[in-house]
């Protein structure tokens, strides 16, 4: 029997396709960006379904986060081109076409990783992958659900997505660069799971907001430590003019971010979300030394219970300080 495509309209791996297809052809930076960008946004659909468990979904999530991994590596390179060519500092031409220049290098380094990744990952077996996939949510959430709109995303889902954005916040006070940049990403998996369900532009918005300021300052931070690996004497004037950019883009951001997440604790947005009932915080995930330790402890306490007590070593015990 053959399966029939239950909508024609077009979802997240339809789009996936189209895309893999395009950059393949032609990696310009806008299609590698979308590239990017729609695969972030399939997987947070794919897991907000619950579907990651099912064997296919497993694999091409895994093979999807490659991808994903390498074009965010050439975004990386675009963006800081782009913030490069508003520099304009006297003197400093020369140092400013080197710079340049090595990210030209950069760029076409990490274009062909991508583009071998997607000749390697985007196989026929893949594309059949795909389709199983495609198919698998359409019939389990019909024709909506296929179409990348509002499925089995429960309001209570994103609840809990805010207010564990809201603690992480709270958590990475004050923001190192790294704390920022981790808060950068769990705002982009909290936009994507609003984008399926209906009602939330301002949240979108507020979310946009701190990715985009947070992702400006992290463009010139990896321009300026490309700057730093090149400068030389010459270069200093040019190196130190990226590193105060970058500071004050920091402090922006965590400006922001400051603000924005004020609006969201004081907003009716986060009072309106359904409470989640006996919420308790996730257990943290254990090392392979903790693991191990705590798995002896357990033997110990294990063939404690089952070993015999002597008759009479309790009664030693309690005689001995008397007879001192």
């Amino acid at each position: 029997m053959t399966l029939v495509r239950p909508s024609s309209k077009p979802n997240y791996l339809r789009k996936l396709r189209r895309l893999l297809r395009e950059v393949s052809e032609q990696p310009l930076p806008e299609r590698v960006h979308q590239l990017r960008t729609t695969i972030r946004r399939a997987e947070t659909f794919l897991n907000s379904h619950e579907l990651s468990a099912k064997r296919d979904v497993a694999k091409l999530l895994q093979q999807l986060g490659r991808l994903r991994r390498r074009a965010g590596r050439v975004r990386d390179v675009d963006v800081q081109r782009v913030a490069l060519r508003t520099v304009h500092i006297t003197g400093q031409e020369e140092a400013k076409l080197l710079l340049m220049a090595e990210l030209e290098a950069q760029r076409n380094k990490q274009q062909k990783k991508l583009l071998a990744g997607i000749d390697d990952k985007y196989s026929p077996r893949m594309r059949e992958r795909m389709r199983k996939v495609e198919y698998a949510i359409a019939f389990a959430g019909g024709a909506e659900g296929a179409a990348g709109k509002p499925g089995k995303v429960s309001p209570e889902r994103l609840s809990r997505s805010v207010r564990e954005l809201v603690r992480a916040y709270q958590q990475a006070q004050p923001f190192s660069p790294r704390g920022l940049h981790q808060f950068r990403i769990q705002c982009k998996k909290t936009r994507y799971l609003a984008e399926l369900l209906p009602g939330n532009a301002e949240l979108l918005q507020q979310l946009k907001t701190m990715q985009d300021v947070i992702g400006d300052w992290h463009d010139w931070l990896t321009l300026a430590e490309n700057a730093a690996r090149i400068a030389g004497p010459a270069k200093l004037a040019l190196l130190a003019h990226l590193q105060n950019v970058t500071q004050a883009k920091f402090i922006e951001a965590v400006s922001v971010c400051r603000r924005v997440v004020n609006e969201i604790e004081a907003g009716a947005y986060l009072r309106k979300l359904p409470q989640e009932e006996n919420a308790v915080e996730p257990e943290k995930k254990k090392s392979a030394p903790e693991k191990k330790r705590a798995a002896r402890e357990n033997k110990k306490s294990e063939a404690a219970k089952k070993k015999p007590l002597r008759a009479g070593s309790s009664t030693r015990k309690q005689a001995a300080p008397a007879a001192s």
